[in-house]
């Protein structure tokens, strides 16, 4: 069973200190290249992050409408939404 601190955390505080069950943050990755997914998704599985993969902006941004991530992790060039618009809308959130 996890426990929530019941202190205010500032925003610039991370979410292992609000959460004990074992979760640093939650991490989503995007790109366009499946090769480069797959290697990022192996190379983050063994860290204590939840690790989210999504191949191409817009279904990144309905997996960052659903669930609140601590990074956002993107490939600049993709289609039909670039990162850099990505990332401005996750913002947006």
């Amino acid at each position: 069973m996890s426990t929530v601190s019941r202190r205010t955390l500032s925003p610039h505080q991370p979410r292992a200190l609000a959460e004990s069950n074992g979760v640093c943050g939650r991490l989503l990755v995007v790109d366009d290249n499946e090769d480069f997914l797959v290697a990022l998704r192996m190379l983050l599985a063994n860290t204590s992050h939840e690790v989210v993969c999504a191949d191409d902006g817009l279904s990144a941004l309905q997996q960052a409408e659903r669930t609140e991530f601590d990074l956002l992790l993107t490939d600049v060039r993709m289609h039909p939404m670039d990162g850099v618009t990505l990332a401005g809308r996750v913002k947006e959130l």
